[in-house]
């Protein structure tokens, strides 16, 4: 294994450092090419960042993950590649930043709860029939396997 390749498989167990100046944290919308990524800032604008060559094939980026970018300062109004990535926010990451006051944008923290609320009572386990509301019995057990969950990387047809 080469060193810079070393260096970046072992810089995923470190501790994430809040964002500097000219540093967001942002959401990924999808790939849009072989290291071109469209993602989201909090404030709602949507732009192309580019994942350096260090990451090729080390690190992968979920659509709905959070990254860490670095503005472009050669960026303008015309260009719409506009910044660079400098880490992906793994879970871990993202409940250390969500603990330090003014780091994690309120933006996200409203999509997140309500995700998390969802994830707490899985549709699988509970049953309507009419109005009337009743937990998953033996009779209806799957044999305690858990529903898989869905992925994220595929869009939903209705």
């Amino acid at each position: 294994m080469s060193r810079s390749r070393k260096h970046v498989t072992l810089g995923l167990d470190e501790d994430v450092q809040p964002p500097g100046p000219g540093q967001s944290i942002v959401r990924a919308l999808g790939s849009r090419g072989s290291n071109l990524i469209a993602v989201e800032f909090p404030d709602g604008r949507q732009t192309l960042v580019l994942m350096p060559a260090k990451f090729n094939k080390k690190l992968w980026v979920k659509r709905g993950g959070y990254l860490l970018v670095e503005d472009s300062p050669a960026a303008g109004e015309d260009t719409k590649v506009t910044g660079t990535i400098l880490s992906v926010l793994y879970d871990d990451h993202i409940k250390q930043l969500a603990k330090m006051p003014g780091v994690w944008p309120e933006e996200f923290v409203l999509k997140e709860e309500k995700s998390s609320i969802e994830k707490l009572i899985p549709p699988s386990h509970i049953h309507h029939d009419g109005d009337e509301e009743r937990q998953a019995g033996p009779a209806d057990d799957d044999g305690g396997v858990s529903a898989l969950p869905q992925n994220s990387n595929r869009k939903v047809k209705d």
